[in-house]
């Protein structure tokens, strides 16, 4: 019987530990906005600041911005632009 307790306290504290640490990291470790932008611009999931359905992340009055963030502008449908020219047809 006092195994079996034991167990399962250590297998609580385990648990426990392991969601503090998550809780910690996910509270005050902060992800530095360069890399929030890649992930953002690079991503097919967050398509917010199209204006138009076929403009590329990162278009804004016919320029094309965070150009060196973009990993994946050279494709037919790009997520991101990486140059101006992509933009033109975007307000």
């Amino acid at each position: 019987m006092n195994s079996i307790l034991f167990i399962f306290q250590l297998l609580l504290i385990i648990i426990i530990i392991i969601a503090g640490t998550g809780l910690f990291f996910n509270i005050f470790v902060k992800v530095p906005e360069k890399y929030k932008l890649i992930y953002n611009l690079n991503h097919p999931h967050y398509i917010s600041g199209h204006i138009k359905p076929k403009c590329p992340q990162g278009c804004y009055q016919q320029k094309c911005y965070y150009s060196n963030h973009c990993f994946n502008c050279k494709s037919e449908d790009p997520y991101c632009c990486c140059y101006d020219s992509q933009c033109k047809d975007c307000d």
